[in-house]
């Protein structure tokens, strides 16, 4: 048996759960970051949503991070990139077709995500709600997100088969200069 912990060593073990889950969430998804900007049109200047701010400073987490300018880098629409693996128009459209869809079929999900997230987070700084509902809680928003990423990584899937063989070889070799090692960034047999 374990020993019983604290309730200052729960909440600060909840606490910095809810604060890498917050920073892992947005660490390359445009569409949290759109759905975030359209929950809150009347934001406060210079105040960026949760899932930005975490993105921008959780780099290395794939071609799908955002670039300096907050918005995801769409690596197919990179001339330097159609450049250097010799992407023709089709392959390039192909690609963006995977990407719009998937934003678009995932949105209602993103959405609702972040309306849980918030929830959570108020519960968190409330610190009212018992444990159970607590752990309902962040099961919910722990259910929303991992369908959120795995969407994303069945997404940068179809994308590599759009590419050849080369290509692929190529963009995996792009991302490692570029620091993108972030899980669904290069999946391979073994995972």
């Amino acid at each position: 048996m374990q020993p019983k912990a604290s309730p200052l060593t729960r909440n600060l073990t909840v606490a910095g759960l809810v604060l890498v889950l917050t920073a892992a969430i947005a660490g390359g998804s445009e569409l949290i970051a759109r759905s975030r900007r359209a929950a809150q049109p009347g934001q406060a200047p210079g105040h960026a949503p949760a899932a930005d701010q975490a993105g921008r400073s959780n780099e290395g987490r794939g071609q799908q991070r955002p670039s300096p300018s907050g918005r995801t880098w769409e690596w197919w629409k990179d001339a330097d990139v159609a450049k250097e693996l010799q992407l023709a128009t089709e392959a390039a459209n192909r690609i963006d077709q995977i990407y719009q869809n998937r934003n678009r079929q995932m949105r209602p999900l993103a959405e609702k995500y972040l309306a849980e997230r918030d929830k959570l987070d108020q519960m968190t700084r409330e610190r009212v709600a018992s444990y159970e509902e607590y752990q309902l809680q962040v099961q919910n928003v722990e259910s929303l997100y991992s369908r959120l990423r795995e969407s994303r990584i069945v997404m940068l899937y179809r994308m590599y088969q759009v590419l050849s063989q080369e290509q692929y070889q190529k963009f995996r070799t792009l991302l490692d200069r570029r620091g993108g090692r972030g899980r669904g960034s290069r999946p391979t047999p073994e995972r």
